[in-house]
């Protein structure tokens, strides 16, 4: 039996803005975890999206791939997904106005996690996919200075994307943070702009949250309160 809608983090977003990269949990044990989320990969090689149980590379000459159970990862947020609310766009829509849709149908959460999938069309995607890194690792706001953007005008695709209250910054990204694939699943990235001509928004309450966290030396040396900065995560994670 799954934990439905209950969120599975491994690592703290602070620890990716220290430049801690390397892999601690495998795609195998994450799917163990959830069936729906985003992350990033070993050696911040490309962005993750995942859903319906099955995990993508996003990588960063803008192209996707299915990846092994053996890969693995420095940070990854999950979950097992069962939609709570559905609903349309009535519009085009831009970010914002996509983002304020689904404040508008979640109400009173603004200090819980919310999982949200979005599938339809969509133009003006604008996604940024991180170079894998080698060592020794500079921190994610200046590996996100020289990040590769790519620009899709009209996709149908799927969005992942998770809503995290402010409290959280530093051990998640505050506010949405939000992935894209296309439906040939061949291109997508860490979305930094979007608008959707129509697609259907599901969203769901995380009620319980789990984080596992790295026992590594690297991760208990690191100044992981100097790294969550609110404005640093937003320039890297915008």
């Amino acid at each position: 039996m799954t934990d439905n809608n209950t969120l599975y983090q491994y690592s703290v977003l602070s620890a990716l803005m220290a430049g801690l990269y390397d892999g601690g949990i495998s795609i195998e044990e994450i799917k163990s975890k959830g069936d729906f989320g985003v992350g990033t990969f070993e050696e911040l090689d490309g962005e993750m999206i995942a859903f319906d149980g099955e995990f993508y590379q996003m990588r960063s000459d803008g192209s996707a791939r299915r990846v092994s159970d053996s890969s693995t990862s420095p940070f990854a947020a999950v979950t097992f997904f069962k939609e709570e609310k559905s609903f349309n766009t009535l519009c085009r829509s831009n970010k914002l106005q996509l983002q304020e849709l689904i404040l508008e149908h979640t109400p009173d959460q603004n200090n819980n996690f919310i999982a949200i999938r979005m599938d339809g069309e969509f133009e003006d995607i604008i996604v940024r996919t991180v170079p894998k890194q080698s060592k020794p690792y500079k921190g994610l706001a200046e590996v996100t200075n020289n990040q590769p953007t790519f620009r899709f005008d009209r996709l149908v695709g799927t969005v992942v994307g998770i809503r995290s209250p402010e409290f959280s910054q530093g051990i998640s990204v505050a506010g949405h943070h939000w992935h894209f694939i296309s439906e040939d699943r061949k291109r997508g990235g860490h979305i930094i702009d979007i608008s959707a001509i129509q697609a259907v928004i599901r969203v769901a309450t995380m009620k319980d949250i789990h984080i596992r966290l790295p026992i590594d030396k690297h991760f208990n040396k690191a100044d992981l309160l100097k790294h969550s900065a609110s404005e640093a995560i937003k320039k890297a994670e915008g």
